[in-house]
């Protein structure tokens, strides 16, 4: 017998006492009641609070509440014994079969076991893990990997269609640090002081120079752009063979570059103008400077007007954020370092 076969049990002994007049709950029966497994072992298989939640409701000292409900569960198969603990807690015992039936439900149902058509029909995306191709994955990867790929498989169980994303965060100033990092060490020089210091940067600089012999002969401008694709192309070959192995794997990796390389950002901000949508006012760039978990809390008073108005400064990755007209505090998407989040008046003025 399983928490939830056990819930559906007592909500039938309380549906049945209402029905039968001996028990009488206003707001009527719960749909369903919280079951737990006990902390001592001794206090039975499991437990649950619902006479203290009910008794009140039901006009009855808990204790009563519960041994009325103790009764009613002992007459249940499956359900060895009900014991009433402190001032009204039930500690249920099931019966060495219910238990074994449970087991035996699972074997028989195989891989079909605890799944159901509750989201069918659903199309859920869920990104996880999306770590910077500029150094190796860490342990703190390896746990997105691990959580991220059980809500997926969750959700499948559930009857969702499920997409699994990886975004690639491959545009940016973390780039250009990995390719000064990586060419500082291909030509023996002291990689930046804001670049990549681990030890992997000497080992990228090695393999891209043993597989691109030429590459330290390119000029400048060409040379870097050669060591950032080299890097980059080796850094997430090795993720996608990480994570491979992890046995978390990616219907779809979306690259932050393919954002851009089209005009669907220029495109969208334009909509957003469209739509009522205006530029940040100058006088709020100030606080927006900020680290995002700061800037996050940051909310002040946009200047002028009638105090209405008000501002959440954050910071992202492009030098633009849009602010979106509402009434009431809206959700605004914005891309740049430092922009705004308006809602409730013209932030545009």
């Amino acid at each position: 017998m399983t928490p939830a076969q056990l819930s559906d049990a007592i909500v039938a002994a309380l549906t049945t006492q209402v029905e039968a007049g001996t028990l009488r709950l206003p707001d009527g029966v719960p749909t369903e009641v919280v079951v737990e497994r006990p902390r001592n072992k001794e206090h039975g298989d499991y437990a649950t609070n619902v006479a203290l939640q009910l008794a009140k409701k039901a006009g009855m000292p808990p204790r009563e509440f519960a041994q009325s409900l103790a009764d009613a569960l002992a007459a249940t198969d499956g359900i060895a014994k009900v014991d009433i603990a402190g001032p009204g807690f039930l500690n249920i015992t099931v019966s060495a079969g219910a238990q074994g039936k449970v087991a035996a439900d699972v074997v028989e149902a195989g891989a079909s076991y605890g799944r159901s058509e509750t989201l069918a029909g659903t199309r859920i995306n869920v990104e996880f893990i999306s770590a910077n191709p500029t150094g190796p994955l860490h342990l703190g990867h390896t746990r997105w990997a691990a959580v991220g790929d059980a809500i997926a498989r969750v959700l499948e169980a559930a009857g969702a269609e499920v997409t699994r994303e990886f975004y690639i965060n491959d545009r940016g100033s973390q780039m250009e640090k990995l390719a000064l990092s990586v060419e500082a060490a291909a030509q023996g020089k002291p990689v930046p002081d804001d670049g990549y210091h681990g030890d992997y940067i000497g080992d990228l600089a090695r393999q891209i120079v043993a597989e691109q012999p030429g590459i330290l002969d390119l000029p400048e401008p060409e040379r870097l752009v050669a060591f950032r694709e080299a890097a980059y192309a080796l850094q997430l070959a090795e993720q996608r063979e990480q994570l491979d192995r992890f046995r978390t794997h990616f219907d779809v990796w979306f690259s932050e570059r393919s954002l851009h390389d089209g005009s669907a950002v220029t495109e969208t901000i334009e909509k957003l103008r469209g739509q009522g949508a205006h530029d940040p006012p100058r006088s709020i760039e100030g606080p927006c400077q900020q680290r995002p978990t700061k800037a996050l809390s940051a909310v002040k008073q946009a200047q002028g007007g009638d105090g209405r108005r008000d501002a959440v400064c954050f910071a992202s990755t492009r030098l633009f954020v849009q602010c979106a007209i509402n009434t009431g505090m809206t959700l605004i998407g914005g891309m740049g370092k430092g922009g705004a989040v308006c809602g409730r008046g013209n932030c545009g003025k």
